[in-house]
This record gives C-alpha cells, structure tokens and sequence, in this order.
C-alpha cells in the first residue's frame, strides 16, 4: 500500500518537471529503502520460528529421555507435543526390539519364518497400539528396522547351518571310511561332487574340504600315510582325470609333509594328552606285570593319534624299566625266603632289599605300607631274622627316636629296637649294633626300665615327655659331666668316669670268665687304644645325660657305656702282653676279596649257628699254634701278637708280628713275620726252601704246614716289599659249627611268627658260612 502511495506521489511531482526532478529521485529511493525493510522483517520473524520450534524440539526430548515427563507450559506448541511422542515412540521401539531379539529371533531354530513369528509376537505384545498414532507409528518403525536387519541375518544363518551340518555329515563319512581303510580313488572324486553340491556358492573349495577331510582321518601310522599318499597320486583324484598332486602340486607338497610329522609325532591336542598319560603311567608302574600290560594300550595308542617318537620312546620306557622291575621282584621273593627260612639270611643283600621287601608285604584293604613306625614290632622281627636294616630305616629311627617333640614317634622307635631285642636268639647287644652310636645309652636305659615292667617304661617315656621336647634336652646337655657324676671338679669327674668305663671294659669282655683267669694267668691283660678310649667317652657323656634326665642311675649308666659299642670293639691279642680293644676299621660285610668280615671278641654270633663265638680265643689259639710251627723260624724268647697295618686294616687283615725276642742270625727278629722269596726257613722242624715266585713261595710254605693247620682260613700270607716277599697276616673268622636240631627249630618257629607262613624246616650243618 505503501509503495502504492510513493508511485502516485512521484508521477504527480514528475508533471511539474524542472524543480521537482530531484524530489522524485528522493521519493524513488525512498521506496526502495522500504521494500527492503519489509523484506528484512520477514526474513528476522521466520528465523525467530525456526529457532522456537528447534527450541521446543530438543526440549521435548530432554524431557522425555530424563524421565521429567512433558512440560505443561510447553504443551500449547504443536511441534512440542509431536516431538515428545516420536521420542517416547522411539524408546519403546526400541524396548520392543530388545525383547523381540530375545523372545523371538533368538529361540527361532535355522529354517523358520520369522517374519510369520515376528507378526504373531507383534500381535500379541503391540495389539492396537497407544491411541496415539505418533508414538505408535515411531515405535513400530523403530522395531521393524531391528526386524529387518534380524531376517536377513537369520537366512544367512540358517543357510550356514545347513551347509556346516551337512559338510559335517560328509566329513564323518569320508573319516570313517579313510580310518577303516575302505576308501579308493573313486570315493575322492564323489566326496567332491558332493561337497560341491553342498556349497553351490563357492565350488572352488570343494577339492580341498575333501582334502582336509581326508587328512584329517588319516591313521597317523606308516600303512594309513602311505594309503592315503597313494590314492591322492592316482589319476582321478584331482579335477578333470588328474591326480590330486598333478593338479595341485604345491598343496600335495604340503599335505606330503604334514602326514610325514605326523608319523613322527602325535601333533594334535588328545593324541599329546594321551602320550603324556602313558609317560606317566610307565614311570609310575611298580610291577612288571603293570609295564606289560601297558604294551598292548602303546599299540592302540599308536593307531589312534599316531606319534612314531612317542611311540619309540614309551616302548623303550617300558623295556628300561622293565628289567630292574623284574630284578626287584626277584630280589623280594628272594628276601621272602630268607624271612621265611627257605635260605640263609644274607645281610648285605638284605640291607639293599628291605625297604623294597617291606613294601611288598601283604597288607589289609585301607591299611598303610608296613614301615617301621607304623608296625614297628613286625618289622623288628623281620630285621632280627635278617640281620640287617636299610640306610633309610636307620635314619627313619634315628630321628624317631631323637625327636623329643612326637612321644608316638620315639615310642614306636623303641618298639622297633626292642622287638629286634627279644626276638628268639637275639639279645641286647645285637638290638644295639641295630642303634646309632648317639643313641645307645637311651635306648639300653629305656630298655633296662622295659625290663622292670611297662609302668617303668612308662614312667621313663612321661619323663622325656616332660622335659618339653628338643630345645629342653639341649638345655640338658649342657649341665657339666662333674655334676651329674657328683664330683666336685672337673678333673675328678674325668678320673671318676675312667674308672667307671675300665669296670664297664672289664665286664663287657667278661674278666671274671674261665677263659679270662687263663688270659691273665698268660700275662695278658685288657687296655684301649687312643681312638676308641675317645668314641667311649662321647658315648659315656650321652649315656650320663639320659641317665641323669630319666632318673636313672648315672655311674651304671657310663660303666654300660661300652656296651653301647659293643659291635664297633674289636679285641685283638698285642704281642706286648695285652688284649687291646680297638674300632673296627670297617662297617662292610664282606672283604673286596668275597671274605666274610668277622671281628675280634669274647661273644660274636656266628650267624650259622645263632650262637655266640669266642673269636679272640679262637685267635690266641691261632698265633700259639703259628708261634709252635714257625718257631725254628723265629727268634728266641718272643710272643706273637695282632698289629696294626693301616694300609690293610680296611681288608681286615692285622700283621703278625713277634716282639720281645732275642735276636739270632738266620731268625726272623721283632717285626713282622716275613718271608723272604728264595731263602730257606723252618717250617714245623723241616727246612724248607722257597722258590723266588709268589705262588710257588706260597704253595710250598702252605704244603709245609701240619695237617691240622692245611686249611686254616685265618692264617693268610700277603705279598710285600714289591712282590720280593710274603708277610703273614691274621683275619679274624669263626670255627666250623653247625646248628643242634633244637637250635632250628627254635630257629623255625621264629620264621613262621615273622612272616605267617609254614616253611619246612631245613637244617644248616657242617657249612661254612660268609656271614657275621
């Protein structure tokens, strides 16, 4: 309108002309300042309703998704109100696909409709929707995109599940038939239409699931790798007539060297478990009967996963075990005789096979191995009849019985010795050559309280309780010797102690014996050296403690204390007039020659006999009879007597030598009895001349002997001075004796109570045996 006014105004000045002219411009421009304006209010107030609806738009959905619920004053906006429905639309949509992923898409097997599933769910959870035909028109939108995407991810699916179920359908049958070995080149060429078929969509990989089938199932032994290598190289087993190496010759270079690592090992998963198990199973077996049967399980297992390394070293395994098995068992059925009286106890073989015997024994269903602490009367009685008990059983008491903090433990350690005790032909002094030296004193005062009653043993085991276990007893040991032996000096109480163990010497070799009064009307009397003066004291120490800790009598206890080594002395005749008693110098059982060691005393136990034997006599009567024979030989007013030859003490061979002789040519002196290869000496009133040879010398010298002395094993002549000699030497053995009639039976009865077995009683006459 306005512009309309502008137009006439101007068209009526322009009339006038002349003045006016600029007067029209002005109004010109004028209008055209206004049209612009309007334009300008149009364009601010169509911005300012863009910018009010964006507004309302993203306050709508603020409300809605912070759960504030609509605006009432925002209400009055259309875009408000519609905004908010399509958000509450949305998020419902979106509830309603969470719940159809779950309730339908999920559970819908490969194959199935889901759409018809899908309208059928939606029908029963939507119905006719809200009322409000925004919110339902967006929801319904929401979860029909996720159904959408969820069809056609099912499809997919289901056609993958198709083709996996029937390609493992084909895999089993191409497995069963390459493991059975009923496959050729003909059944290669079917696999393969039939996996092309099963797979439409990608025929190229047809060959080679076949291929991998076939690979699969391949027995992984030289038979089933050649069989498959030679029908995958036979023309028609590839693509149009080839073979499968000519069509695919580096995939066949492949498959060639995988089934060649298979046959060296087993390259899968089971087959490594299983090997692994065998592995086991062979290091484990403790019966040659376990390992044999396991050869026939190491074949299957062979077939079945292959493994050619596996396979060679579990039959290995087997055979490297198999043989100290079977030497084992041999051993326990050889002690299981020894136990039963079958045959003469072996002490060394014992001592090696024990520990293996032991666990052998028989045992009640759920009752643990026989051992030493657990049935320690048993197994004392088992020891006493072999004379023998293992390093490991020797340690296992030991600390048994040392262990002041397990009464059980030391209770069942004495048990253990003092069942080796009483057992029938047993006695103290054989328990204690069965006890560490340490431990002597305890167990002989223990024993010595058994021997009152059990109530005193009991007492003496409450009172080693009561001392509060190792750290006490260490605390004990350091009470001063003087004390516990009531002196009031230290010097007293050693002078006190030397004389308490020179009784406790005279008793042990039994001084106030018939063979003794003869000893000492000899001129001989009894004395320890160095070594064993200094072993007795330790053990006289110990023997004082225990005896002071358990109440016992403390002077009886280090005058018993030789006792406590009563198997380590040695009495041996010194050619100075006295008996010396000495450490033996070995703890074997044998020589390196196969002799057996005996020692030197007044009651060694001649196990061929049980009896106790006077070895020492036995040696006195020896040298009498070598100072006798040899005394045309020997100078004039000497006695032979034992010596001491470090170098050969470990052989149990002592030197025989004279001392206190006159000298006089030709005769051999103070020494060693020696005898020079080549020279004449007088043997039982006969000259004899020796050869210059060391077996000759010896021949000669032996032939020259009375015939009471022929055989004499005791007496033994040793090459010297670079083979330029013989010196004689003595080793200690017992007399020939067998066993009386009740002697073997008592001997019997002992067997059937350690092993509950009837044996048939066999008597040991008239034979030398090579045992202590």
């Amino acid at each position: 309108m306005a512009d309309n006014r502008l137009a006439a105004i101007q068209m009526a000045f322009g009339a006038f002309g002349g003045a006016f002219n600029s007067l029209n411009s002005m109004i010109t421009a004028a209008g055209q300042q206004q049209r612009v304006d309007m334009q300008t209010d149009a364009l601010i107030a169509q911005q300012d309703a863009q910018e009010l609806r964006t507004t309302l738009q993203n306050e709508a959905a603020a409300d809605i998704l912070s759960g504030r619920g609509e605006n009432p004053e925002r209400q009055q906006y259309g875009v408000y109100r519609r905004t908010a429905a399509e958000v509450r639309g949305q998020r419902h949509g979106m509830d309603l696909a969470t719940r159809w992923t779950s309730e339908v898409f999920d559970r819908a097997p490969a194959g199935a409709d889901l759409r018809a599933l899908t309208n059928d769910w939606v029908k029963e959870n939507v119905g006719r929707g809200s009322g409000d035909p925004i919110f339902d028109r967006t929801a319904l939108s929401t979860l029909f995109r996720a159904v959408d995407m969820g069809v056609t991810r099912h499809r997919g699916e289901s056609v993958r599940a198709t083709l996996e179920d029937n390609s493992q359908a084909l895999n089993g049958v191409i497995g069963r038939s390459v493991q059975a070995g009923s496959w050729g080149v003909e059944d290669v060429g079917r696999w393969v239409s039939q996996a092309r078929t099963l797979n439409p969509h990608e025929p190229q990989r047809a060959q080679a699931t076949v291929t991998s089938a076939i690979l699969a199932a391949t027995p992984a032994t030289p038979a089933g790798i050649e069989r498959t290598l030679s029908i995958l190289r036979t023309r028609g087993s590839g693509p149009n007539g080839m073979s499968f190496f000519e069509a695919n010759p580096q995939a066949g270079m492949e498959l060639e060297t995988q089934l060649n690592n298979r046959l060296q090992r087993a390259n899968t998963v089971a087959g490594s478990t299983a090997w692994t198990t065998m592995r086991d199973r062979i290091s484990t077996a403790t019966t040659s009967t376990q390992l044999t049967e396991l050869l026939p399980e190491i074949e299957t297992l062979y077939g079945q996963h292959g493994g050619q390394n596996e396979y060679a070293a579990a039959r290995r395994a087997v055979t490297s075990a198999l043989a100290p098995l079977r030497q084992r068992e041999a051993n326990v059925e050889q002690m299981r005789l020894m136990a039963t009286g079958g045959m003469t106890p072996d002490p060394s073989f014992a001592r090696q096979n024990i520990d293996s015997f032991l666990q052998a024994l028989p045992v009640a269903e759920g009752q643990p191995r026989v051992s030493l602490l657990t049935q320690p009367d048993q197994v004392g009685r088992i020891v006493a009849r072999l004379g023998a008990q293992s390093d490991v059983m020797q340690e296992q008491a030991r600390s048994a019985l040392a262990n002041f903090n397990d009464p059980e433990a030391q209770k069942a350690a004495f048990r253990y010795y003092r069942s080796i005790e009483t057992a029938t032909g047993s006695s103290r002094e054989r328990a204690l050559s069965f006890v560490s030296e340490e431990q002597r004193a305890l167990y002989r005062i223990l024993a010595d309280r058994a021997d009152i009653s059990p109530e005193a043993l009991d007492r003496a085991f409450s009172a080693l309780s009561s001392m509060g276990g190792n750290d006490a007893r260490r605390a004990a040991d350091a009470v001063p010797l003087h004390r516990l032996l009531s002196q009031q000096s230290q010097a007293q109480g050693e002078t006190r102690r030397r004389t308490l163990i020179q009784n406790g010497l005279n008793e042990w070799v039994g001084q106030n014996s018939g063979f003794w009064n003869t000893m000492l009307r000899q001129g001989y009397s009894v004395r320890m050296d160095a070594d064993l003066e200094a072993r007795v004291n330790g053990s006289a120490d110990s023997a004082a403690r225990v005896a002071s800790a358990l109440g016992s009598s403390v002077d009886n206890a280090v005058t018993n204390s030789v006792k406590d080594l009563g198997d380590r002395i040695e009495l041996r005749p010194g050619a100075d007039g006295a008996i010396i008693a000495s450490l033996r110098r070995t703890n074997a059982d044998r020589h390196a020659d196969g002799e057996p060691v005996v020692r030197g005393g007044v009651a060694v136990t001649n196990p061929s006999t049980g009896q106790p034997e006077n070895t020492l006599r036995t040696s006195v009567r020896d040298l009498s009879d070598a100072q006798r024979v040899f005394g045309g030989f020997l100078a004039n007013g000497g006695r032979l007597g034992l010596g001491i030859d470090m170098g050969r003490s470990g052989q149990g061979l002592y030197p025989v030598v004279l001392q206190g002789a006159t000298a006089a040519p030709g005769r051999n002196g103070d020494g060693p009895v020696y005898f020079e290869l080549g020279g004449t000496v007088n043997i039982d009133g006969k000259e004899v001349r020796l050869p210059t040879d060391m077996d000759g010398a010896r021949t000669a010298i032996q032939a020259a002997l009375p015939a009471s002395m022929q055989n004499a094993p005791r007496l033994v002549l040793a090459p010297v001075d670079s083979g330029r000699g013989l010196q004689l030497f003595y080793r200690y053995g017992f007399t020939e004796r067998g066993a009386t009639a009740e002697q073997q039976e008592v001997r019997t009865r002992e067997e059937r109570e350690v092993a509950g077995t009837p044996v048939t009683p066999r008597l040991n006459i008239g034979r030398r045996v090579n045992r202590q």
